[in-house]
């Protein structure tokens, strides 16, 4: 899987519709919305996939350098709902999880369950269904076959209830071409989000080779898998063997 960093085909959006979600704050974040969309055109085409009913405005609030495409969506979260799509030398395909509204927090979700398929439909990639339940947010990649994660995200009872550690990891490592695993304490959103942020700092560096992100900061573990200590938990590190790394591609935002 491509890292975020890497070169983009195009940027795939959607557009905020769900007012049990955003409440008195939809109409700001349709701006907002509507500037990060803009802004990304100057650099990379941007495709804002759109509820029928919202097409006009999202049109009239992102202008005429986002390709506004009338799309079946409850909400915006693309980054959880959308592909993940997959380069192995020049094939592109993509792998599909199971999207439950994040353990079925939302009382309707048929359509954002269904965004991946349909949209690789459209675009004529193949795609690659997983037997597990999570959100491509959950994830994080370093376009060399590195994969990380949480059991918060893998192993909840709301996603994924009675599977097993290895069975996740073998689940886990097939659908991202990846082959050691995942495993370390649970993390809390908040805690996600900053964790988030200090992985992509501290181990994602496409500056350094593999060699050297592999020797820096991180500690072994079980398997090869592979942990650096973080406030509130810790993670693991997925590596692919030489053979299926993933390369630059296309990546959905």
């Amino acid at each position: 899987m491509p890292a975020e960093w890497e070169p983009h085909i195009r940027c795939w959006m959607g557009w905020p519709t769900r007012e049990a979600i955003w409440g008195e704050y939809l109409q700001a974040a349709s701006e907002d919305y509507a500037n990060i969309a803009r802004s990304i055109a100057q650099f990379e085409p941007v495709v804002m996939l759109t509820p029928p009913g919202f097409t006009a405005m999202a049109s009239e609030m992102c202008g005429p350098t986002v390709e506004i495409v009338p799309w079946d969506l409850e909400d915006s979260w693309l980054r959880d709902t959308g592909p993940n799509f997959l380069k192995k030398s020049s094939e592109t395909a993509a792998a599909i999880f199971h999207f439950n509204a994040w353990g079925g927090k939302d009382d309707k979700w048929d359509d954002d369950a269904t965004v991946a398929p349909r949209l690789c439909e459209h675009l004529d990639v193949p795609h690659f269904p997983s037997g597990l339940t999570l959100e491509g947010g959950g994830l994080h990649v370093d376009g060399e076959g590195t994969v990380l994660t949480t059991e918060t995200v893998v192993l909840n009872d709301n996603r994924n209830p009675g599977i097993t550690m290895a069975e996740a990891e073998e689940a886990l490592a097939a659908a991202m071409l990846a082959r050691t695993r995942i495993s370390q304490p649970e993390l809390a959103c908040a805690q996600w989000s900053a964790f988030s942020k200090v992985v992509v700092r501290r181990l994602f560096s496409n500056s350094r080779s593999c060699a050297s992100r592999r020797s820096r900061s991180i500690s072994g573990s079980v398997r090869g898998a592979r942990s650096i200590g973080l406030p509130g938990g810790g993670i693991s590190a997925i590596r692919a063997p030489p053979s299926s790394r993933c390369r630059p591609g296309p990546r959905r935002v």
